[in-house]
C-alpha cells in the first residue's frame, strides 16, 4: 500500500490541523499533525516508511514526529501496551513489593486506569502539557525556573503520557502497603 500526501482529501478519514498540497508534496507549517488511518487486514508486522523533510523556517530546528496509534487501547494486544504492561509490573514490585504476571488482575487494573486516565487527559484543554495551568497548580517562582531549559519549560506533554504517568504513579503511592511497609 502507498500514499501520495498531495492527494490527502481522497484518503478517508485523514486530516490535517494546518498546510496544503504544494507540488508533489504535502507542506505542514508551524506546530501542528497530520493524522492517516490504517487499518491492516491481517496480523503480522509492517514497516512504515515515511519519505520527510524540514526546512528552516526560524530560529529552531525542525522536529517530526511519528506515532502510530491503536484504536483499541483497552484490548491491551499491541507492542506498545506490552511494554507499558512491563513498566507498571516493574513499577508494583519496587513500590508496593507486589510481583505480578502479564496474568495478574492487578496488572490489568492498573493498565485501564492508565488507559482511561489518558483517555479522559486527551479530551481537557492545555492537554500538551503535563498540568493545565489554572486547574492543576505548579507554581514556579524563580526566573531560572522559567528560562528556556528550566523546569517550567520541560512539561511539555504532546501525548498527554506525562499528566497519565503521573495520575498511576499517585495511585501506587496512595496504596496501603507503599504508605506503610
Amino acid at each position: 500500500m502507498s500514499l501520495e500526501l498531495e492527494d490527502l482529501d481522497s484518503i478517508d478519514g485523514a486530516s490535517a490541523e494546518c498546510g496544503n498540497a504544494r507540488n508533489n508534496d504535502f507542506v505542514l507549517w508551524s506546530n501542528c499533525s497530520m493524522t492517516i488511518p490504517f487499518t491492516p487486514e491481517t496480523a503480522g508486522n509492517y514497516d512504515i516508511e515515511v519519505n520527510a523533510f524540514g526546512d528552516l523556517a526560524g530560529p529552531d530546528l525542525p522536529i517530526m514526529e511519528i506515532q502510530i496509534d491503536s484504536e483499541d487501547p483497552e484490548s491491551g494486544n499491541t507492542v506498545g501496551a506490552s511494554l507499558i504492561k512491563e513498566k507498571l509490573i516493574d513499577l508494583h514490585q519496587r513500590m508496593l513489593g507486589e510481583t505480578l504476571t502479564a496474568e495478574s488482575p492487578e496488572l490489568e487494573a492498573s493498565y485501564q486506569l492508565l488507559v482511561a486516565t489518558w483517555q479522559d487527559r486527551i479530551t481537557q484543554d492545555n492537554n500538551d502539557w503535563a498540568w493545565s495551568w489554572e486547574d492543576e497548580r505548579c507554581q514556579f517562582y524563580l526566573e531560572e525556573q522559567w528560562a528556556e531549559d528550566g523546569v517550567a519549560n520541560r512539561a511539555q506533554d504532546p501525548s498527554s503520557m506525562l499528566n497519565t504517568w503521573t495520575s498511576v504513579l499517585i495511585y501506587l503511592m496512595t496504596d496501603f502497603h507503599y504508605l506503610h511497609e
